[in-house]
Order: structure tokens, then C-alpha cells, then sequence
């Protein structure tokens, strides 16, 4: 069962400015967190999606509204109650000298040690289960500097996790990661979500990986308006559009991605299915041809087929056939034909 941790109401954001009016970012939010679920924050750059993570962690304060966190306003809490609840990750790399991950990681018992900071057996047993939860373990030994960005980004995620709060905010988790790492760690956030009963809010730019892992997306676009739901919604709503709206670039919502306009290259339909479709249709619009189904009468057709476990192209063009071995030659055959 589902439990509310968060809920942001009427809330707006913004700076307050000393001898100069209030910057307002954002007006009448609305936004709900619940136990168990992974929630990712979308939106152009400027449109305050890390001025609204850090109003929810209390690091600045609201213009209006409120922020409750399990049925409390955020303002009702002392700093350890707050860090008992709350754990924050941000993007902002910390210098942390000579820690070892371990050192680090223990850290996070900071709402539990009092002021003496000494670790006690059942301290140590939370830290080396939040190294263990986040795939870490071999690591504990090891200096924080000696780190590339995914461990780190690991280490950092488990002294958060050491805090045992019950809402978690990271900032851009993945910013500073390579393709590989930033699946790792979007995964490894999704499974504490499920296997924990966490709340997980985090911003992102990646928004394939937000679709793909994410039980919930928030779009906050350049006017304030904050738009939220499970992604298919969102994307079969036309939210993605509106949040993302720029000239020259649309958002394709049979497959997920945001690509380049062009109404000028020539129409080609393509027929297939399954793998070497889908990166046949990104070649052919990178190359500046629009991409259609079958059935239309357009002049040039591209199949994709896969015989003996190899992928094959036939290209049609004015009724004249021809098959190739490779992306790069069925291209080819087009740009010879139908210049782009």
C-alpha cells in the first residue's frame, strides 16, 4: 500500500532579492510524492527545476504555499527531524579531501550520532547495507578522490540512503556520467524505490531514461506550468510538446524522442519491424528524409528484413528495386536518387 510522503500546495518559487522585486520562477505548483515510486523532473534549462528541488529539501524558502512531508509542513520540522526524513543529493561536487567511502558514506549517520559522531554497531551495520544496496561494497576501502564519476555518484547516493530517510531528491544524478554509468545508476534508483518503499525525486535531462524508468514524470516548462503523470499519459497527452516547444524541433511520440523538423527532404516510407527498422528510421531522418508508413503512394521505400541473422535493405524507387547490405548503402542509393 501506497503512503503520501509529499505534497506541494500552491507552492511558488522563486528568489527573494535584496532591494529589488521578488524573482518569481514558478507560481501555484502542485505536486504529489507517494512511498515506493521513482519520480523524475523534466524541463527546459531556466525553467526551475533545481530552484523547486531545493525549496522542497528547505535549502531556500517558498514566495507561497506549502510543503508537507508526511501530513507535516516542512517549516514544523527541526534539523534532525528533517534529516531523519529527507536525504539530498546534489549535483555540486563536494571536496571531501581524504575519506575513504566508508568515512563518507558514515556520514549520513549524522541525525543519529549526536554531537560525539561516534559510530556505534548497529551504525556500522546501516552504513556497509548502504554500500552493499548500491553495488558498492568493494569500494568502502577505497579514498573518495580515487573514484571515477559512477562510483562517486554510488557513494554519494549511499550516505544519502545511510540517513535512512524516507524521501530521497537528487539533483541531475546522472549529469556527469557516461551512457552505461547513467543507466546503472537510474536502474539502481528505481530498485531502492521498489524494494524500500522510498520516495525517489530527481531532475533529469535524460529523457529517455526518465521514460523508460520512471513510474512518474513531472514536466515543468518555461511559463511555470507543471504538468504530472505515469509517462505513457504524459506522452500520448501531447505534455512533451507543449513543455518542450521549440522551433525547428518536435517530439515524436511513436518513439519517444525529440528530433529535428523538416518539412523540405523528401517523404520515404518504411516497412519492417523490430530492431533494424527502428535505427533505419533514425538514419533516414538524421539524413534529412521524412519517415511515413507504408501505403501512400511515396515514390521511395526502404524494407528492412533480417535473413540468416543479418539485416538487409531493398530500396524502391520509381518502381526500381535494388538491395543492399548496410545502412550506409541504402543511404547512399537514396542521396543518388532522392538528394535530401
Amino acid at each position: 500500500m501506497t503512503e503520501r510522503l509529499c505534497s506541494v500546495e500552491n507552492l511558488t518559487i522563486g528568489y527573494h532579492l535584496a532591494r529589488r522585486p521578488t524573482h518569481v520562477v514558478a507560481r501555484e505548483l502542485q505536486l504529489t510524492l507517494t512511498s515506493g515510486e521513482l519520480t523524475c523532473l523534466l524541463g527546459p534549462n531556466g525553467s526551475g527545476k533545481s530552484t523547486l528541488l531545493r525549496t522542497m529539501a528547505g535549502m531556500q524558502p517558498p514566495i507561497e504555499g506549502r510543503i508537507l512531508f508526511g501530513g507535516r509542513e516542512l517549516k514544523s520540522y527541526s534539523h534532525r527531524e528533517l534529516s531523519r526524513f529527507l536525504s539530498v543529493v546534489l549535483t555540486d561536487r563536494v571536496d571531501v579531501g581524504f575519506l575513504s567511502s566508508y568515512s563518507l558514506v558514515a556520514l549520513g549517520r549524522h541525525p543519529y550520532t549526536g554531537w560525539s559522531g561516534r559510530i556505534t554497531p548497529e551504525d556500522d551495520r546501516t552504513v556497509r547495507w548502504a554500500l552493499n544496496a548500491v553495488n558498492a561494497e568493494l569500494l568502502l576501502d577505497r579514498y573518495v578522490v580515487e573514484l571515477s564519476d559512477g562510483e562517486r555518484q554510488k557513494i554519494m547516493i549511499a550516505r544519502a540512503l545511510a540517513q535512512e530517510p524516507r524521501l530521497m531528491l537528487l539533483d541531475e544524478p546522472t549529469a556527469f556520467l557516461d551512457v552505461p554509468r547513467r543507466v546503472e545508476i537510474m536502474q539502481l534508483l528505481r530498485k531502492l524505490a521498489r524494494e524500500t518503499g522510498k520516495s525517489i525525486f530527481l531532475t533529469t535531462h535524460d529523457l529517455e531514461l526518465a521514460l523508460r524508468g520512471a513510474d512518474r514524470i513531472c514536466l515543468l516548462s518555461m511559463e511555470g506550468n507543471l504538468s504530472t503523470g505515469v509517462p505513457e499519459d504524459l506522452v500520448l497527452r501531447g505534455a512533451f510538446e507543449e513543455t518542450f516547444h521549440s522551433e525547428g524541433v518536435r517530439f515524436d511520440r511513436e518513439w519517444g524522442h525529440f528530433t529535428i523538423s523538416d518539412t523540405r527532404g523528401h517523404r520515404v516510407a518504411l516497412e519492417g519491424r523490430g530492431l533494424g527498422t527502428h535505427w533505419t528510421r533514425r538514419a533516414l531522418t538524421r539524413a534529412g528524409y521524412r519517415v511515413v508508413r507504408p501505403g501512400r503512394g511515396e515514390r521511395a521505400a526502404v524494407t528492412v528484413v533480417k535473413k540468416g541473422g543479418y539485416f538487409q535493405w531493398e530500396t524502391s524507387i520509381g518502381g526500381k528495386s535494388e538491395g543492399h547490405g548496410s545502412v550506409e548503402q541504402m543511404l547512399a542509393r537514396l542521396r543518388r536518387e532522392l538528394p535530401s
